[in-house]
């Protein structure tokens, strides 16, 4: 497998429906780590981050690619930890870990939701945060890429995609999100062919 380059560009500004590269021809690494922070003011959120690995029909790859609650692939692709396990990158709440080069040649996108635990029966939504951001960071230096804040207006919802990794010919582009479904977490991972269990965990929808 040929490997994919990254290269590190200026941070970009934000703006609607942007589309930064992450890799390209410029010799880099060949990883890269996705950040979320958030600042819950005076009231308690209690907030966990995903990221979904799917292939061109929009369905999670394997029942293994939806990574959460410091989990990892089994090939270690794909690691969550929180911000303390990933140093230099402490700053950030959690983090996801990615070796892009080493993803299946299936995995198309990579999709980063973010979730409100409880969110419905404690009555909060995103709408009610008002600080919050995405990066993208080399994980050799904590160099970072690029960052998207929380937009002012966004869905009154439990869960966002905060943003999503994918594949342009020989390139991956990342492109923030912020979308929000009305069904929560468990409308998020049944689009994309997870189900949800009463136990709390997600498992492959065949």
């Amino acid at each position: 497998m040929g490997a994919v380059l990254c290269y590190l560009r200026p941070r970009a500004e934000q703006g609607d429906g942007d589309r930064v590269p992450v890799t390209g021809q410029e010799p880099g690494p060949t990883a890269v780590t996705v950040g979320f922070g958030w600042h819950l003011n005076t009231v308690f959120f209690e907030l966990d981050a995903c990221a979904i690995a799917v292939d061109a029909h929009d369905r999670v790859y394997s029942s293994s690619h939806f990574v959460s609650g410091n989990r990892q692939t089994p090939d270690g692709t794909i690691v969550h930890a929180g911000g303390d396990r990933l140093r230099p990158h402490a700053a950030d709440a959690q983090a996801v870990y990615l070796n892009l080069a080493a993803l299946p040649r299936a995995v198309e996108k990579i999709v980063f939701p973010v979730y409100i635990c409880d969110g419905k029966n404690r009555g909060q939504h995103f709408g009610q945060l008002r600080t919050a951001y995405i990066r993208l960071i080399d994980p050799a230096d904590g160099t970072e890429i690029v960052r998207y804040d929380l937009p002012e207006h966004v869905p009154a919802d439990t869960a966002l995609i905060f943003g999503e990794l994918y594949r342009s010919g020989a390139q991956w582009r990342f492109r923030p999100d912020f979308q929000g479904n009305p069904a929560g977490m468990a409308g998020i991972a049944q689009h994309f062919g997870v189900d949800v269990l009463l136990s709390g965990h997600y498992v492959h929808r065949s």
